[in-house]
């Protein structure tokens, strides 16, 4: 599911009293391919210390008041990056430069250089680790950036140290470097990148998998921050746009919504809550619909025991622009339910149209031999199949009744007491896809 979930991740740069650091593992398969974890998003805990979650106050162009590193080498990295929000420093006004820094902690410093409210996929990593997490948005924000990876499918280690080699991995995946770009094998592809741009001439004594103190962090990334930022931007800027209400005109609506489920992702709410989010097809409108909690839906509620898309119709159950459930339109009450391209058995299914003239299709093997369907362009739904290259049906798209031909392939639907007889959804499949439609079985 390529769709786009836009959650307002309003990053607190919080953590009054603590500064964030990053962390980093081994991916699933254990080859060495390494990624970050976590952001901000809410209060590390550490021992000794009370935290607030409030903003970060350092004022724009003034060094830090943090007593253990001033007149150090870390002083300017640190002012930078606490200039740039990404970094702060402990209640008690020092920065300790020796410590230890964590997988989530070093996900947080890449969200918050990455300054970005919003990420539009933000796909729930599925990590059971970092369910309820401080850091689990910035997990989540990295994980869809592609510069943090779980220890599994379901583990991401947010405690455990981020190693050097592990932390260059994700400052150099957050400007842009990719495992092909560079080529070559883990870590020695990414240390060689580092060392070239520079990232490791002031670093105190460090090998590739020691954990990486909070000092050298500050050195390797204040140089890159803004390369990060500004990287970030433009990403932004090339992305495809969506509305940033994906429920549009159902934002808050309760009843039944009739169209074509095209796919189910779990990602995170506004409340760093994982749900289900549904791309729904309806009218010539795509919504991004979500439920009160992951696991409420499934893509099996709209698809056969192949997986594989009918060309039904279907409904989703909300009740204030949340989604309860999803079921064939032709079994939740509906007023008027006719599928008019049932044959004699009324049995549904797509019929060859042999004729398209003055909003009326005339059809074969069909218990009617033709309809009308609504005249206004508001008043008629019509989507087409989808089929990539490979043959695999995709979804579907909303289309004008331009699209209908002879030799096309048709499913139609009177819902309305209003045009009885007449069709107000139509389910298209041209005929130039029929090879491929007979081959994944719709036809």
């Amino acid at each position: 599911m390529r769709k786009w979930t836009m959650i307002a991740l309003v990053i607190a740069l919080a953590l009054s009293g603590v500064g964030t650091a990053f962390a980093a593992g081994p991916d699933s398969t254990g080859s060495g391919a390494y990624a970050a974890a976590g952001q901000n998003a809410g209060p590390v805990a550490q021992a000794g210390v009370t935290i607030a979650d409030v903003s970060v106050t350092t004022s724009p162009g003034l060094l830090p008041s943090l007593k253990d590193i001033q007149g150090t080498k870390y002083e300017d990295a640190v002012s930078r990056l606490m200039v740039m929000e990404v970094v702060d420093g402990y209640e008690d006004g020092t920065y300790r430069p020796a410590n230890p820094v964590q997988r989530a902690e070093m996900a947080a410093l890449i969200a918050r250089a990455i300054d970005r409210g919003c990420f539009k996929v933000l796909l729930d990593p599925g990590f059971v680790d970092t369910e309820g997490h401080w850091a689990a948005r910035g997990i989540a924000k990295t994980y869809n950036a592609g510069i943090v990876k779980g220890l599994s499918d379901t583990h991401f280690g947010p405690t455990l140290p981020v190693t050097y080699a592990q932390a260059m991995t994700m400052i150099l995946r957050a400007i842009g470097y990719t495992d092909d770009s560079l080529g070559g094998t883990w870590p020695a592809n990414y240390l060689a990148k580092a060392q070239e741009l520079g990232l490791t001439s002031d670093l105190d004594p460090w090998t590739s998998d020691a954990p990486a103190t909070r000092g050298n962090i500050a050195l390797m990334l204040a140089p890159q921050a803004q390369a990060i930022r500004d990287y970030w931007a433009a990403t932004v800027e090339d992305e495809e746009q969506r509305p940033e209400n994906g429920a549009g005109k159902l934002a808050n609506f309760s009843g039944r919504a009739i169209g074509l489920p095209i796919a189910v992702a779990s990602v995170l709410n506004e409340k760093g809550e994982a749900v289900d989010e549904i791309e729904f097809l309806m009218g010539d409108e795509t919504y991004y619909l979500q439920t009160r909690k992951k696991g409420t839906v499934k893509e099996a509620d709209f698809k056969n025991a192949s997986a594989k898309f009918t060309g039904d119709l279907y409904a989703l159950i909300m009740n204030d622009g949340i989604v309860r459930e999803i079921k064939p339109a032709a079994t939740t009450g509906l007023k008027r339910y006719v599928e008019l391209t049932e044959n004699a058995g009324s049995l549904g299914g797509f019929r060859i149209i042999t004729a398209h003239k003055n909003q009326r299709i005339t059809i074969t093997n069909n218990a009617i031999t033709d309809f009308a369907y609504a005249a206004k362009k508001e008043d008629v739904s019509i989507y087409e199949a989808v089929f990539d290259r490979t043959g695999d049906l995709e979804g579907f798209r909303s289309v004008t009744a331009s699209a209908i031909d002879a030799g096309d392939y048709v499913r139609a639907w009177d819902l309305s007491a209003d045009y009885a007889g007449v069709a107000v959804v139509l389910v298209l499949i041209d005929k130039g896809d029929f090879a491929a439609a007979k081959a994944y079985g719709i036809l």
